[in-house]
């Protein structure tokens, strides 16, 4: 989940200990060659939150580099 913030520098990224899963079994099938990004994004009070999910952390941390995201929450999975 990310906060969006204009911001020029790298994102803080902070470790917690759930988000939630979007990504699905047949999402990234070795054989379609394909990298399956979901987002799922909402209002609060706060302003809008983004929940990315992708087997290539990499892709999510580029995209949301260049959107100038303050903050990164993610998870460590194993």
């Amino acid at each position: 989940m990310i906060n969006v913030v204009k911001n020029t520098g790298k994102p803080n990224i902070r470790y917690v200990p759930f988000l939630p899963d979007l990504i699905n079994p047949m999402d990234d099938l070795p054989l379609s060659g394909k990298k399956t990004i979901r987002f799922c994004i909402q209002t609060t009070d706060n302003g809008i939150e983004i929940l990315g999910d992708s087997h290539d952390d990499t892709i999510l941390d580029q995209l949301f580099t260049q959107a100038g995201v303050k903050e990164i929450e993610r998870m460590l999975c194993g």
